[in-house]
């Protein structure tokens, strides 16, 4: 009788150890044949608008800098379109336009959204809501509509590098470039970013009829 059990313990127990390493066998074969482990975190392999602007700098030294600009410091508080901002400056807050750019319309009232107006405005937010910004100035200090009129750059946080919004924005085929003078200190970068964004077709220049 003891024979017996013992005989019956020895059997239940190699049963359980071949299910177990059954198991383990098609746990792994699973995995092999279909390729489906735990995904770890990942980065997007999508260039973000300041990567770029870094490797355009990286290229020509025009769009980024690593020295801070001569410029004053500010913060914006809200992106208004593709080539507008408010910035809180001097303990108030001010209306900004850049120089030598100009995006689509997106919000203007009485006229209509024009095309690559809303992505214009999303890619100026992507560079600058909520950020410090420098703003530099050229000659004059304000448009006829009483708004600032600057250089505006921001700080890549993974480089350091200062990315040169305005010129970014005509690069990336945002908006193109336009010229009041006497404001005219990048006036050749600007055409020649708008040249190239033209015959790469990026941005507006690809999506858009030619304006």
């Amino acid at each position: 009788m003891l024979r017996r059990i013992v005989s019956c313990c020895f059997l239940i127990g190699l049963v359980l150890i071949v299910a177990g390493c059954d198991t383990e066998a098609f746990s792994a074969t699973s995995t092999a044949s279909t390729g489906v482990q735990t995904p770890s975190p990942t980065s997007s392999d999508s260039p973000s608008l300041g990567a770029r602007a870094t490797q355009k700098a990286q290229a020509d030294g025009q769009i980024g800098t690593s020295a801070a600009p001569n410029g004053t410091l500010a913060w914006v508080d809200r992106v208004v379109d593709g080539d507008t901002i408010m910035v809180e400056l001097n303990g108030q807050v001010e209306r900004l336009r850049y120089i030598g750019v100009d995006a689509p319309e997106s919000v203007r009232q009485n006229y209509p959204v024009e095309c690559f107006g809303p992505e214009a405005s999303d890619a100026n937010k992507r560079l600058v809501d909520g950020r410090e910004v420098m703003l530099v100035k050229d000659v004059s200090d304000r448009d006829q509509y009483g708004r600032l009129l600057r250089y505006v750059y921001v700080q890549n946080d993974s480089t350091g590098e200062w990315v040169f919004v305005n010129l970014l924005l005509v690069e990336e085929g945002y908006a193109n470039s336009v010229t009041f003078p006497p404001d005219v200190a990048h006036l050749a970068e600007f055409r020649a970013a708008e040249r190239e964004a033209r015959e790469e077709g990026r941005g507006l220049w690809g999506a858009c009829s030619v304006r």
